[in-house]
């Protein structure tokens, strides 16, 4: 009974106090907002709401947003997501201004400028997301260990893959498979694209068995329709690499910048094949990232006969850029 009584106690005085302050309509009329500190409940700003709750991470935030309507309008407020994404560096104010998200919260969730755009890089997922336009010898294969042949990956090429081993595998024959990011899929807005023409950096991470010659090869092309005809190419970049037998088979990253490409930039499709000079299975791995950085970065990593990590990435930090 003890108990019981105190519980009623407490809401009895929880009562007084919100017919003190009236409902949660009320209180956003005023622009404020009645939270419970230490059993009294207290009339705070919302503008200083919306800044402690933009600490929170977004798992909080659904739950917060479901405590009341009140709080499901903060939690979804343009302000509250904008204050995130520039605390958080994914929006850089000095730089991408006066170019801003029509969506502050999908910009946030969404973060095109510090992610991999390219889906299922090391094979975790099998061939999800990619297109297999060749797939000759003993065909297309996922490999789960270090790759046959190869030498150890570095750090940075395990940061690509989430730290776990698995790559994609060519044959004898050629293989190819492709990927094409959606940039304002991605999360880019229009504007953005075509006013900052942030820096693409394409790289790819190779590394060959050391028992088994290799041909290898990976096209990037800047499209400005999904199409990708001749007439919507923009930009492009294209290497080639024969590795002879017996070679070194540590991982080499090979690197392209495209700058100064102009509006219309939509779509980036990564393409790369591979082949060994004998009956053997290759390996290769592509990533793509595009993080906004002062120097958008676009990074594949592929392997030639053994692992690869292809990269597309855009970043934002040490590249000024021209037109804004």
């Amino acid at each position: 009974m003890g108990i019981n009584a105190s519980r009623k106690e407490r809401n009895a005085v929880r009562k007084d106090n919100l017919e003190d302050f009236g409902d949660d309509e009320c209180l956003q009329a005023r622009g404020q907002t009645m939270v419970e500190i230490n059993g009294r409940f207290v009339n705070i700003p919302e503008e200083i709401v919306i800044v402690i709750l933009s600490f929170l991470p977004v798992k909080d935030l659904e739950k917060c947003a479901r405590v009341s309507p009140l709080f499901g309008t903060l939690v979804n407020s343009s302000s509250l997501w904008k204050l995130k994404c520039e605390r958080e560096g994914k929006y850089v104010k000095k730089i991408m201004a006066p170019c801003y998200p029509s969506d502050w919260r999908k910009f946030y969730l969404k973060e095109p400028f510090s992610r991999n755009l390219i889906k299922n890089p090391s094979g975790n997922d099998n061939f999800k997301h990619w297109k297999k336009l060749q797939d000759g010898g003993n065909k297309w294969i996922v490999e789960k260990d270090k790759g046959a042949g190869s030498g150890e990956k570095p750090p940075e090429l395990l940061a690509i893959s989430d730290g776990k081993p698995c790559n994609f595998a060519t044959s004898y024959g050629w293989c190819c498979k492709c990927q094409v990011v959606d940039l304002v899929q991605e999360g880019f807005e229009e504007e953005m694209l075509d006013r900052l023409q942030p820096p693409l950096k394409v790289g790819d991470w190779y590394a060959a068995r050391f028992d088994c010659g290799n041909l290898y090869n990976l096209e990037v092309v800047l499209h400005k329709t999904k199409k990708g005809g001749e007439k919507d190419v923009i930009d492009s970049f294209e290497y080639d690499e024969q590795t002879p037998q017996w070679a070194p088979n540590d991982w080499k990253e090979i690197s392209h910048v495209f700058k100064d490409y102009g509006p219309g930039l939509r779509f980036i499709s990564f393409t790369h094949k591979s082949k060994t000079l004998c009956s053997g299975q290759a390996t290769m791995v592509p990533r793509w990232q595009v993080l906004m950085s002062k120097c958008p970065l676009v990074r594949t990593s592929t392997l030639l006969d053994a692992v690869g990590q292809g990269r597309l990435s855009i970043t934002l930090d040490s590249y000024q850029f021209g037109n804004i």
